[in-house]
């Protein structure tokens, strides 16, 4: 029994996956196959238009040069360098360009769905048979299959290799052949036959009866796809031509390269290379192969199928290792990933020269951008964190001279009515009609201003109300949007640690990570504590503790009333601060607790906002203008800081809305 199983072919002793006898499972694509350079064509960036430069160009402004001859040289422009931002182009040369914040963050938004769907390609790409073959593409193909010997041991992984690409790729083809090539070349069909089901099933019984013998005659299998005069004569003519093998031809590289060449001038045929890669070191008999190292091997190859602009896939045991299709996507992906570095930089450098020429020249303008920290690059530490009832203190409508009410609160702007006995009515004064009439808190008004003092007024409004943005966008960027800003610098940290915080633990280990890169690394001496009633206790006998942040999802157990009258009289002598923060926390009763813990310390409530998407609203509001009050609207903030500032936003709007009626 030994002796008849050893002259078994050792194809016969390989594992075969399941199924692998049974006939095939033909799948009906949806779509036409494409290369991804074909692909691209109709979804790369330049076909989306969404090529940095091409989206520049139209605020892409060139340095204007000419020259004086009262001074006899040439002389460079300099408006458009002091007004705008500098710029590389892809040539080389600087241009000066304008930077839309607005049509930025929506160029960036494009970006990243379109780097969503090269994703998706590249994940596609590698499933199924394109993880073997890469995409088969054209219509006319002919498959060359390297059954040497060399591939005895893998013969059951070819099958099914060649099952999967006969399931999945060919069946909406106009022709197909396969050609083994080894000891001889044969092909199973005499001329390229149509994909039909029953053609299908019976390449795939051929391919089943196949063996693997002798060496790597490419050439002999080349040559039979290409020159057959059954298919020249009936104007038939292959249109790919794709070789799945393991290792080099046995003829030389130059030789295949000329027939190669030679073969496709003159004819819509391309030819790609699928490389298997197996060890092997020689054949069972001992005839030593024609063999190089994996790199030379694939370099062979890849030039075979280079010369002719075909392309090369490489797949081995540990999955892909090389392929065009999956290199030319990745080459998009990464230039959309560039034009995002630029835009960064762009929008980084019109808030350096902000702040360089605004924040520093000018002592009316905002200080809302944050100041990066020097020892800390990669943090955004604003250099002044006040609590928000002392910004607004500083820059709010009436400290910056743009209150309405009290523009129009001057006697001359008092609408005047007097009552006629006469005519038995109120009759209203002559100047009256001269003026435009606002109503300021249920009381008629004058507007006394000169169209250009008018102007300059909306101007300012404007400005103000676009730092009031800026200001919400970090306050509901990074660690803030959770836990507020940490504004002292010796804090305690009290974390609730309760049952009901277990489903937040992740979320809230990672929050608070941030919370320490961002706000609580320059402080001196920040502390954290479990949150149990015990903490309030640990933190006020702290003689560090400068305020304490307490961090809970619901009401304590015991008696809130109880609790405040403890925390009131342990907190009688030192007046710490008490700072609470509702973290996904929906109980109404749990927030009103919270919030008079805070008022009774005088701290701050903070509640975390998810919902809200700062960044859409102010790109909707800065594209439609000012002039619609009611739309977008902001939400209703229970946050102290929040809610201090939406409401002077508001009122911003108001006026802003009021003044550009006239």
């Amino acid at each position: 029994v030994a002796a008849d199983i050893q002259k078994l072919p050792q194809s016969m002793l390989l594992p075969k996956p399941a199924g692998h006898n049974s006939p095939l499972n033909i799948d009906h694509p949806k779509f036409p196959r494409q290369s991804s350079v074909e692909w691209l064509k109709q979804h790369g960036l330049k076909a989306k238009k969404l090529s940095l430069y091409h989206f520049l160009t139209p605020n892409a402004f060139n340095y204007q040069k000419h020259f004086i001859p009262v001074i006899g040289k040439t002389v460079q422009s300099q408006v458009h360098e002091k007004a705008m931002v500098q710029f590389q182009w892809h040539d080389g040369s600087v241009k000066n360009v304008h930077v839309d914040m607005a049509q930025i963050f929506e160029y960036q938004k494009q970006l990243g769905a379109a780097v969503s769907l090269y994703e998706q390609r590249v994940e596609w790409l590698s499933t199924g048979s394109r993880k073997i073959f890469g995409t088969i593409s054209g219509q006319r193909i002919i498959i060359l299959l390297d059954l040497s010997l060399y591939n005895i041991n893998y013969l059951i992984h070819i099958q099914h290799s060649m099952r999967l690409l006969l399931e999945q790729q060919l069946h909406d083809k106009e022709y197909f052949n396969i050609i083994s090539f080894g000891q001889a070349s044969r092909r199973w069909s005499e001329t390229m036959k149509k994909p039909t089901e029953e053609n299908l099933q019976s390449a795939w019984k051929w391919i089943l009866a196949s063996k693997c013998e002798g060496k790597r005659n490419f050439l002999s299998a080349f040559r039979m796809a290409v020159e057959n005069d059954v298919e020249i004569k009936n104007g038939i003519d292959p249109d790919g031509v794709y070789l799945f093998t393991s290792g080099v031809p046995d003829q030389p590289e130059h030789i295949c390269l000329s027939y190669i060449t030679e073969s496709c001038i003159g004819r819509a045929m391309q030819f790609h290379a699928s490389l298997f890669h197996v060890h092997h070191s020689g054949d069972s008999d001992g005839t030593p192969t024609r063999y190089d190292t994996v790199s030379k091997t694939a370099e062979c190859l890849r030039n075979l199928a280079h010369c002719m602009q075909g392309r090369f896939h490489w797949f081995g045991e540990t999955g892909i290792s090389e392929s065009d299709d999956i290199s030319c996507i990745m080459k998009e992906i990464e230039k959309a990933l560039l034009y995002s570095k630029k835009c960064s930089q762009l929008t980084q450098a019109v808030k350096k020269k902000y702040q360089l020429k605004k924040v520093i020249t000018d002592p009316n303008v905002l200080p809302i951008c944050p100041v990066p920290y020097q020892k800390r690059p990669t943090s955004c530490i604003p250099a002044l964190m006040n609590k928000e009832k002392n910004w607004l203190h500083r820059y709010s409508l009436s400290k910056q001279k743009l209150n309405l009410s009290k523009l129009l609160s001057t006697p001359a702007c008092k609408h005047d009515e007097t009552n006629v006995k006469v005519l038995h009515r109120q009759v209203t004064a002559k100047y009256c009609n001269i003026f435009p009439s606002i109503n300021v808190n249920g009381t008629l008004r004058h507007l006394q201003l000169m169209p250009h003092e008018l102007k300059e007024y909306i101007k300012r409004l404007e400005c103000v109300l676009k730092h009031y943005l800026h200001r919400m966008q970090w306050l509901l960027s990074g660690s803030r949007r959770v836990f507020g800003t940490v504004i002292h610098k010796q804090s305690t940290i009290l974390v609730d640690t309760s049952g009901s915080m277990n489903r937040y633990m992740d979320e809230l280990k990672k929050e608070l990570t941030s919370l320490v890169w961002e706000q609580l690394y320059k402080n001196k001496a920040p502390n954290f504590l479990s949150f149990l009633f015990l903490s309030f206790q640990m933190a006020f006998s702290d003689d560090k503790t400068k305020a304490i942040y307490l961090l809970t999802d619901g009401k304590p157990d015991s008696s809130r009333s109880l609790v405040l009258q403890q925390v009131k009289s342990m907190n009688e002598e030192r007046k710490i601060p008490v700072n609470t923060i509702s973290f996904n926390c929906s109980d109404s009763g749990a927030n009103d607790f919270l919030k008079q813990l805070s008022q009774l310390t005088a701290g701050r409530y903070h509640k975390s906002e998810t919902s809200f998407d700062i960044n859409l609203f102010i790109h909707k509001l800065l594209n439609k203008g000012f002039q619609d009050i009611n739309h977008p609207q902001l939400p209703i903030f229970e946050s102290d800081d929040l809610k201090k500032l939406s409401k002077e936003i508001e009122l911003a709007r108001t006026y802003l809305s009021q003044c550009m009626t006239y």
